[in-house]
């Protein structure tokens, strides 16, 4: 089965900036995108992956930081610093 992606810019979201248009493009292109064709199965497998780390992630900091910082999107220095 074929499907057709149509992109669409959601009117609550601010356009993306060029830097990371091109960030996605020169990590994911190869990943989700071989030959030039996304490949659905691809992205639900990155999908799920990423929703398996955003559960589990929150975890290992919490216990890093003795439950003060838990957010999944801290960077990893700041958490290994611990909370200021």
């Amino acid at each position: 089965m074929r499907l057709k992606v149509v992109m669409v810019m959601r009117e609550d979201q601010p356009p993306l900036s060029e830097e990371d248009r091109q960030g996605f493009h020169d990590f994911w292109d190869a990943i989700v995108c071989p030959g030039g064709v996304w490949d659905l199965e691809q992205v639900t497998r990155e999908l799920i992956d990423y929703e398996h780390l955003l559960g589990e992630v929150p975890k290992v900091y919490g216990e890093i930081t003795g439950g003060l910082m838990s957010k999944p999107h801290y960077y990893a220095d700041d958490v290994i610093k611990g909370p200021r």
